[in-house]
């Protein structure tokens, strides 16, 4: 559920900041919004799943739900989200999907990093001696529990150099 999301994510930011952690959340593109000829006949159905989550609106309830906790908590948000639906505006982001599914293309990846070092940046968090960035990663549907939606949430500890000190999985319902 949305609650259950959300009571995780919270959890994994006070970790992250009691730590003394600079968190970032960078939220994840959309899930494809059609069933494209060329996804794997296997994964049909679980893209027109997918497709409905997306535009039935629950993907978009969840992702700024979840900007809307971080922000409440103080935790700076890189949205790459609104930067998708700005793309769907235009064309089918479904195409930008390298499974067509959930996964961004190679060439979308640089979205995210070209949003994420322009907030480092502008925030002068470069020099920052810890920063946590929280990346909403895999979207799925679990199957066992009524084809909830949940998010995979890694989260990498990187000093200000580039170095990672740790990092953790979990995912959130």
């Amino acid at each position: 559920t949305k609650e259950e999301y959300l009571a995780s994510l919270s959890e994994i930011f006070e970790k992250c900041k009691g730590i003394g952690a600079d968190v970032i959340f960078l939220s994840p593109n959309m899930l494809n919004t059609s069933v494209a000829e060329d996804t794997p006949k296997q994964w049909w159905d679980y893209a027109h799943k997918t497709a409905d989550m997306q535009n039935g609106g629950r993907m978009d309830t969840f992702i700024h739900s979840a900007m809307g906790l971080a922000r409440d908590m103080g935790v700076t948000v890189c949205d790459c989200y609104s930067e998708w639906k700005k793309l769907s505006e235009t064309q089918d982001v479904t195409y930008l999907l390298s499974n067509r599914i959930n996964h961004p293309t190679e060439e979308m990846h640089k979205l995210f990093a070209d949003k994420l070092y322009a907030l480092i940046i502008s925030d002068g968090m470069e020099n920052k001696e810890n920063t946590v960035v929280l990346l909403a990663e895999e979207v799925a549907i679990d199957e066992k529990r009524s084809n909830d939606i949940f998010l995979l949430i890694s989260f990498k500890l990187f000093d200000n150099r580039g170095n990672r000190n740790g990092e953790g999985v979990t995912a959130a319902f």
